[in-house]
């Protein structure tokens, strides 16, 4: 696998060593960005957290899953990054309440408000980051009409 680790970091926004890096180009439906790179002569997608982690780490196997501690799909920083097994991910996903439908924490509605204030996030967008079901959820936390109790 070839990486542009100049290129790759251009599209990151770097931060503190314990802040969210967070991807700022494509993301798939559930939020983790995605970057071209040339892997035997060829073009292929690849989640951009897996990515910062091998140029971090080194490269790992396809079956190695790349884990969050942050539970923030977009976040690059390496020191938010694990790898594990599928059932490390599954179990991860489980303990973080993540399976079935998606569910919010307090961090994620302070994150929605803030990009979306920022101007440069649609509702589309953020529901498609935070794995919503539809648009009218994130409408209804910029409005303050659900999460009020949260302080932004």
């Amino acid at each position: 696998m070839i990486i542009n680790k100049s290129l790759f970091l251009s599209h990151v926004d770097v931060r503190g060593p314990d802040e969210c890096w967070l991807w700022e180009l494509a993301c798939d439906k559930n939020g983790y960005g995605l970057f071209t790179v040339r892997i035997k002569g060829q073009w292929r997608k690849r989640n951009s957290h897996r990515v910062a982690y091998i140029i971090a780490n080194g490269t790992i196997s396809n079956r190695v899953c790349v884990l969050h501690t942050c539970d923030n799909p977009p976040c690059c920083n390496p020191n938010h990054l694990f790898k594990g097994t599928h059932q490390d991910n599954m179990l991860d996903r489980d303990r973080k309440g993540r399976s079935g439908s998606a569910k919010l924490r307090e961090a994620d509605v302070r994150e929605i408000f803030t990009l979306y204030n920022m101007g440069n996030w649609t509702y589309e967008e953020l529901r498609v980051r935070y794995g919503l079901f539809n648009e009218e959820s994130i409408g209804r936390i910029i409005r303050r009409k659900t999460w009020r109790h949260v302080p932004i």
